[in-house]
């Protein structure tokens, strides 16, 4: 999959996964996949499962930076597959 060889800055920590729109959890500072955010806001008492802090819609920062570097990265990858 799209995740062999990315960099662990680039995996979302709960799924594994590529992210592909970073978000940054207030409370405990970690980043994690917006689509994994939502999951976890779902729940039946939504908290930051890092910090166990509650979560809301507000604790959620997006990642911009991070997200252009997983972008970049992607876009080099696909350059070389088509080499």
């Amino acid at each position: 999959g799209e995740e062999a060889g990315a960099p662990p800055a680039f995996l979302d920590p709960l799924t594994c996964a590529l992210m592909a729109d970073p978000v940054i959890l207030r409370s405990s500072r970690q980043r994690v996949d917006r689509s994994t955010a939502a999951r976890l806001l779902l729940g039946p008492a939504p908290a930051d499962p890092f910090s166990r802090a509650p979560l809301t819609t507000e604790d959620l920062e997006p990642d911009g930076a991070l997200r252009a570097e997983i972008e970049a990265w992607r876009e080099g990858r696909s350059a070389r597959m088509e080499e």
